[in-house]
């Protein structure tokens, strides 16, 4: 989702836009913390969210490190 309200804020799509309100409202709570981190820069209604990509990378670098730690929890060593 965040990914998605990236590229739609990227392509400088419409806010009245029933879809693109739709992708804003289910991503908001996953961005909140993370907007004004960084500044925007645009060009005319297209916009580059730095903070966008931030918060995609901090999700995706947590995700990593909570499937490593149950891989770490599940791997049993069985002898055979």
């Amino acid at each position: 989702m965040i990914a998605l309200e990236f590229i739609l804020k990227l392509m400088g799509a419409r806010s009245g836009n029933g879809f693109a309100q739709f992708v804003a409202t289910v991503s908001h709570p996953l961005l909140a913390p993370f907007e004004r981190i960084v500044g925007t820069p645009s060009v005319g209604s297209i916009q580059l969210q730095l903070s966008y990509l931030f918060a995609l990378i901090v999700y995706v670098l947590l995700h990593l490190a909570i499937n490593g730690m149950f891989r770490l929890i599940a791997t049993r060593k069985v002898e055979v």
